[in-house]
This record gives structure tokens, sequence and C-alpha cells, in this order.
């Protein structure tokens, strides 16, 4: 059983291949020269020498088993066929391309079969059906990727409403179906889109803007050399304006595209003009220019309108007698069509109510032919039992194999994760004891230093109780106020490093030139800024996303440690702070290098530990680069003491967050 499934599988992907293959036939671009023939002639409405060229189409493709263009040959005909108002002819052309459509399963196809369907029930004015094939068509296109079909199901549904002064409807149709239309692949349904906006702004009384759609229509079909149907706008537009430029334009593109029946079309409107303007000699001139003979050829439209426009003139020259038979003429002409047109409606009906009674009786015979494979399939049943418990025997076997290697895999993976999670926690552990360390050193040393202060200022005031001198009492009490002032200052850097530590962080795009600069002019209140000769070396337009005010806090205080450690004691020496970042892989790295008294290489390791003075300076708690660390923290930032040819370089790598 399986390998019948296998075997139709592959059947069916030879026969959807059936189309590639036709496409390689040499007769290929011999058959698209006729297509691409045929439309032009279907355009400048010779529906005659189209025919005859859709004909030779089909012949060539059917001979070459080319499914493609005979089906698309096809549905010309077809199309041909319903523009002249034989429906049984062309119904029965639409349903032999649906069954050879059958065989190949082409959708896009498939599509302009049921659009075309849609067309042909339009013309014999059964709406309901018509609008039902131009639903399905559109719903089917929508499952392609060709947008230009869904454009043309969009404008089929615009046509029909359009019939049906449904105009609201009409309007969003073409709407919809300017949005799928794709120009470049296909002009001429874009060209078709903008006639029927224009037809449907007319029959609405929208004169302005059916006028504008003419016009951008024309000026596109002209400079596409599309000269006959530039002709045929024209006189559509003509009905609007009804200008005399109108109709010589139109008469000039007729001739540049040498089609009688359309010179014929805008001679009978030239001399309607001039008849109803009652311009008897230019009347008489274009109707010496119409051959009565030859109109006998063409369409029984134009010949309608050829004997309405003769009677009109025979009025105006008051052949009264002459004129009544003209019109006579015409009106039998149009009786005769109209019954012609409900005879076609009615065979194409019967034909319609054969092929339905004919899949009906297809129907019940393939429900019999269910029936017996269902009684051959019951006794194959057994055989197929024993067929399928071997499959799965495999297939159980295959899984347990499959189910296996994935538990091996996942506990590999485990494993591997516990090894993570050890190194993590070990690394974890260790930082909990630097910072253990740090609390411990950090309370000795507030206890302590804190301690001293406060005796301090109890000796001082044991003293100036014991001094009776006014002005003794004054310096002891002056003592007193700087020793309170140092404890004031050691308390509140003590409070700012807690709030550093809790700080919950707030990321924002940060110009780094802007801020190394606003906190270098921070410094000014420094006794020894003035000295020094600062240099940024950042881009102006280098950013990085973190948080500025624990950017600030690292800078400021990198900065005030660098002009702390200036050389007093060097007459030559020429203070300078050179900031400089560059970018590096995900991060931006800052650095900070002076030329001051550099670093001790036993206290390289000590610099950034709580309480720990670089210098003996007045008011260095040993706060400043601890701070500065913990302010790194906050930022997943890193900060450092790197080796260069600066006395001493400290270097800043903070991650760019996104």
């Amino acid at each position: 059983m399986p390998f019948k499934i296998s075997l139709f599988l592959l059947c069916s992907w030879l026969i959807g291949f059936i189309p590639l293959f036709s496409q390689h036939n040499p007769n290929n671009q011999n058959l698209y020269t006729l297509l691409e023939k045929g439309d032009f002639l279907e355009q400048n409405h010779q529906f005659v020498e189209a025919l005859d060229t859709f004909k030779e189409l089909v012949k060539i493709a059917e001979s070459t088993n080319n499914y493609q263009f005979l089906s698309e040959g096809m549905l010309k005909i077809a199309r041909m066929h319903t523009l002249k108002n034989d429906f049984s002819t062309a119904l029965r052309y639409l349903q032999q391309t649906d069954k050879i459509n059958e065989l190949v399963n082409n959708t896009p196809i498939k599509i302009k079969i049921l659009l075309e369907y849609a067309f042909l029930h339009q013309k014999m004015g059964y709406w309901k059906e018509s609008e039902r094939y131009a639903q399905e068509a559109l719903q089917l296109s929508k499952t392609t990727t060709q947008k230009n079909l869904i454009s043309q199901s969009y404008l089929q549904l615009a046509q029909l409403s359009s019939q049906l002064k449904n105009y609201q409807y009409a309007e969003i149709y073409i709407q919809q179906a300017f949005t799928f239309v794709e120009v470049q692949k296909n002009l001429t349904i874009y060209h078709q889109i903008l006639k029927n906006s224009a037809e449907i702004y007319a029959q609405q009384d929208l004169k302005e803007k059916a006028q504008t759609e003419y016009e951008q229509l024309i000026s596109q079909l002209i400079k596409q050399k599309k000269y006959g149907f530039a002709a045929r706008s024209l006189c559509e537009l003509y009905s609007l304006d009804q200008k005399l430029n109108t109709l010589e334009q139109a008469l000039q593109y007729a001739s540049k595209a040498e089609n009688k029946t359309l010179q014929t079309q805008v001679n009978l409107l030239l001399l309607e003009y001039y008849t109803l303007k009652k311009d008897k000699e230019k009347a008489k001139t274009y109707l010496l220019q119409l051959n009565e003979k030859e109109i006998q050829t063409l369409s029984t439209e134009i010949i309608i309108q050829y004997y309405q426009q003769l009677s009109q003139y025979q009025r105006l020259q008051n052949q009264h007698q002459e004129a009544l038979q003209s019109l006579l003429k015409a009106q039998t002409l149009q009786d005769s069509t109209t019954k012609a047109i409900e005879n076609e409606r009615l065979v194409g009906m019967n034909i319609r109510y054969e092929a339905e009674k004919s899949l009906y009786e297809y129907e019940l015979l393939s429900k019999q032919k269910q029936q017996l494979e269902q009684q051959n399939k019951e006794q194959q049943y057994q055989l197929d039992i024993k067929q399928y418990t071997l499959y799965l025997s495999l297939m159980s076997i295959v899984t347990i194999l499959f189910i296996t290697r994935s538990i091996y895999t996942k506990l590999s993976q485990t494993q591997k994760a516990v090894k993570e999670s050890h190194q993590q926690a070990t690394q974890l552990r260790q930082e909990l004891k630097i910072l253990n360390s740090d609390m411990d050193t950090f309370l000795y040393k507030a206890s302590h230093d804190l301690k001293g202060p406060l005796a301090s200022m109890e000796g001082i005031t044991n003293l100036a109780l014991i001094e009776s001198a006014q002005s003794e009492m004054s310096h002891y009490f002056l003592m007193q106020k700087r020793t309170i002032k140092e404890m004031e200052i050691l308390l509140m850097k003590l409070i700012e490093i807690g709030e550093v530590r809790n700080h919950n962080t707030h990321t924002t795009t940060i110009p780094m030139k802007r801020v190394v600069d606003k906190t270098i002019k921070s410094m000014k209140k420094e006794p020894h800024y003035p000295f020094f000769n600062f240099k940024v070396d950042i881009d102006e337009k280098q950013e990085i996303y973190s948080d500025i005010e624990m950017l600030d806090i690292i800078l400021s205080n990198i900065i005030k440690n660098a002009i702390e450690n200036i050389k007093e004691d060097d007459i030559e020496y020429q203070p300078i702070i050179y900031v400089k970042s560059h970018k590096e892989s995900n991060c931006l790295i800052i650095r900070v290098h002076d030329n001051g008294k550099g670093i001790a290489p036993e206290m390289m390791a000590k610099m950034f530990t709580i309480f720990q003075k670089g210098t003996n300076h007045g008011g260095n708690h040993g706060l400043g680069l601890y701070k500065a660390k913990v302010a790194a923290s906050r930022i997943s930032a890193k900060i450092s003491i790197v080796d260069t040819e600066w006395k001493t370089t400290f270097e800043v790598s903070i991650p760019t967050l996104s």
C-alpha cells in the first residue's frame, strides 16, 4: 500500500511539471508572438482578425501538447465569442478549457477560467452567477503570488457593480484593483482599470473626475504607441466633453493605427457632431467618407449606428422619407440583434443545464465506483494490516533510537549546565567574600575615623572652657569648626557610597564628548585645577547607551584623583590630564592619563579598596576610587589601572547596552 501511495505522488509530481517541460519547446516563441498579436488586435476591436490569430495559436499548441498556451488561446477564443454575443460557443470553449486544466491543475489558468465565466454571465445578464464566479476567482487568486490576477478579479467585480449601479462598491473594487496591479508586468490591465474607473465616474455624472482618468489613460496609451486604444478612449472622452478637438484627435490616432473599423466609428461620430450643429457641408464631407458596402461587413453595432446617423443627416436635408427608411433599417437590425442575444442566452443556459445534468450523472457513477472500491479495500484490509505492522515496528525501532539519542544529548547538556552553575557559584562565593571583607574594613575604619574627630572635639571644648582669654577661645573654637567640617565631609561621602550601592540604574543615550567636558568643568573648585592642561580626544558624534549619573561619578573621581596627585616640588613640571575613548568589540573604552606622581607598585592592587589613601593630601579619605568602583559595578563596567608611557592611566570598559 505505501508503494502505491509513493507511485501516485510521483505521477502527480511529474504531471505538475508538464507546463515547465512545455516551456522549453522551440515553438514557444512563435506561440507567445501569436498571443501578443491577438491581444493587440482585440484591443483595437479587430475581432475577426483576433479570432483567426487565436485559432492558429490553439492549433499549434494542440499539436505540440503545450497545455499552457492551449488554455490561454481557448480562453481568448471564448472571450471573442462572448463579445460577439455568441454565448453558446463561448460556453463550450470555457468548458473544454476547464477539462484541459484538470489534467495539469494550473491555478492561474483556473482563475482566468472563472473570470471568463463571470464575464460571460455578466453579458448574458445573470448577475448573481457572474458575481459568484468573480468572488471565487478573487479568493483563489489570493492564494497565489500573482497580484495581477487579484487585480483582474477586483476589476471584474467593479464592472459588475457598475452595471448594477452599485457605484460605492464599484469604486471600492477599482481602488483595490489599483492597489494590486503590477504595472511593469502587465500595463494592459492597468489601462483597463483606468478605463473602467473613468466609466464609473461618467455613469455617476462626475464629469471632471472621469475626464481626468481618460486624459491620464490617453496620455499613457500614446506614449506606448497604442494608437487604436487611444483613439477609442478619445471617442469615449468625447461623450463627456462633446469637443470637436477630441474627435479630430481620435481620427488622427485611428489613422495611425490603420484600423478601418475604428476610422468608420470616428467618422460616424463626426457626422453626428456636424449634424447636431446643422452644418450641412461638413456633415456631407464625413458622410461621403463612409462606404455603405464596407460598413455592411462590419459589426452589427456599427451598422445600426450608421443608419441612425444617416437618418439624422437625411432629416437635416429635409429628406424625411429616406430618413424614415434608414431609421427602420436601424430598428430592424436592433430588434434582430436583441432577439439573437436572447436566443443565445437560452441556448447558453440549455448547454449549462446539460453540463450540470452530465455532472450529476458523473457524480452518481463516481459514487458507485467508490462503493466498489470500498469493497476492494475491505478485501485488501488484512494484507495491509501486515504491511502496516511491519512498518510500525520499524518506525518504533527508529523512534526508540531517536529518543535514546535525545536523552543522551540532554544528559550531556545537563552535565555541562551543572558544571557551569558550579563555576558561577564559586565565582559568586569569591565576590561575596570580597564584599564581606570590604564591609568589615568599612565598619572598622568608619568607627575609628569617626571616633577620632569626636575625641578631638571633646578635648578642644575642654581647653576652651579652661582658657579665659577671648582670643584663645576663638582659636580653639576655629579648630573645633574645622574638625567638625572634616567629620561632616567624611559622613557625606559614606552616605554617597551607600546611595551609589542602592542606585536604580536609568539608561539613556549619552554624548561622550559633552559629558567629559562637563565633568572637567565641575572640577574648577579643586585647588590645583588652574595649573592643569586638559586634553580631550573624543569624537563629537560618539555616544553610549548607559546610566549618565554613574558615568559622571566614575569620571569625576578618576579626574579628581589625578588633580590631587600633582608634583608640587618640580618647578619645570607641566600638569596634563588626557582623556580619550574608542569603541572596541561591544564595549566603549575610556582612558584617563596623567603625568603626576604615579602609583607605587605595592599600591596598585589596593587602589580601589575602601579607605585606601594614595596621598596625605588634606581632605583625602580614601573613598574616591572606591566610589568609582562601586558606580562601575552598577553599570556592569570594569575599572583598572593599565601600563602605558604615562605616569598613571585609568581604563574604564563600559558595555554598550541596547
